[in-house]
């Protein structure tokens, strides 16, 4: 290495990473990549640096730590005193850039580490989450299926015979002709069991509340049957429903 070639490479300005442990935890996983990028590219310079250094002491009488007096006392002159001075002096500048260089890629890397430890974390919690949703909604649509497979199998109890204009009964979608299997918990069974009562009792203990009508709608299929929601209340009509529902033959 060259006086000059030293001379440049004492001056050029390689300034030490900036920022704390602090500022580095407010950096994203991007930010963090890219610093790394542009402190990799900084220390492979500066060791770069280093070695030119040292290669250049190497070649000289004195060295890295040789004296550069003679044993009068007096300045060597075999070899250029001010280009070792530099050399040396690059070398320990060096040096200390370096460790510092390598704190910071330390320093990063452990936060890389550690927000991509936290977002594995929190994808499993992510996924955990989206198979309970998945296993709840199939174990949803499992119990969708076993009560249509019931209701399914009811027989219809009541008929619609009447339904009045903007009542309870009309807004909530049942027609003159829909045979009903189940009005909340009254079925079959249990209008033979209490009779009409039963649906009365039914309706006056859902005043303002709603009530599940399982319904089969004229030319639907007996395995398909509709889901209504009649919620009985006071209107300008009779009744809390405003419709007539007749009995089915229980022997139909």
């Amino acid at each position: 290495m060259s006086s000059q070639n030293l001379e440049d490479v004492a001056e050029t300005d390689y300034h030490r990473p900036s920022g704390g442990a602090s500022a580095v935890e407010r950096m994203d996983k991007e930010a963090i990549r890219e610093e790394l990028r542009r402190l990799d590219g900084q220390k492979a310079a500066l060791e770069r640096k280093l070695t030119d250094a040292l290669q250049y002491l190497a070649s000289t009488p004195v060295g890295l730590r040789g004296r550069l007096l003679n044993d009068e006392g007096f300045p060597r002159d075999d070899c250029d005193l001010y280009a070792v001075r530099t050399a040396r002096n690059t070398a320990d500048c060096t040096r200390n850039d370096l460790r510092a260089v390598s704190d910071r890629l330390h320093c990063l890397l452990n936060e890389l580490h550690r927000q991509t430890q936290e977002e594995a974390q929190l994808q499993m919690v992510q996924d955990a989450a989206t198979r309970r949703q998945r296993q709840a909604a199939a174990e949803k649509r499992a119990q969708r299926m076993a009560e249509l497979q019931r209701v399914s199998r009811l027989k219809p109890c009541l008929v619609v015979a009447k339904v009045d204009a903007s009542s309870p009964a009309e807004e909530a979608g049942l027609s003159v002709g829909m045979q009903i299997l189940q009005y909340g918990a009254v079925t079959q069974a249990e209008l033979i069991a209490e009779g009409m009562q039963a649906l009365a009792r039914e309706t006056a203990t859902h005043e303002g509340k709603p009530i599940v009508v399982w319904v089969r709608k004229p030319g639907e299929l007996e395995d398909d049957p509709s889901e209504l929601v009649v919620v009985p209340q006071r209107w300008h009509g009779l009744g809390l429903l405003g419709c007539a529902l007749d009995r089915v033959d229980d022997n139909a």
